[in-house]
């Protein structure tokens, strides 16, 4: 869904599909956790704010801390490195 994706060419284009993989590590990473972890450490608690912004800013903890978390992926990891060893694990079968 990047449009910076490139079918895994991008380096060819020389913008990497940074939104893309942040985005991807944002919806791996709330599988990491419970619900009712994630609910115990950020519940609905706002982020430095006294009120809702009704924006498309973080209102909420764990809007910056998912945030936090992609932007920071993007930093360590190339996307098609990421691809590769998602799908390493993904075929690991230790019974085998």
């Amino acid at each position: 869904a990047d449009p910076d994706w490139h079918g895994g060419k991008y380096f060819e284009h020389g913008k990497r599909p940074e939104k893309g993989l942040a985005v991807a590590r944002m919806a791996a990473h709330i599988t990491y956790l419970s619900e009712a972890a994630l609910h115990r450490k950020f519940g609905r608690n706002l982020q430095d704010r006294e009120a809702l912004t009704f924006g498309f800013d973080a209102d909420f903890q764990i809007e910056s801390y998912l945030r936090h978390q992609g932007m920071t992926f993007v930093d360590r990891f190339d996307a098609n490195s990421y691809l590769y060893m998602t799908r390493s694990m993904d075929y690991f079968d230790l019974a085998a």
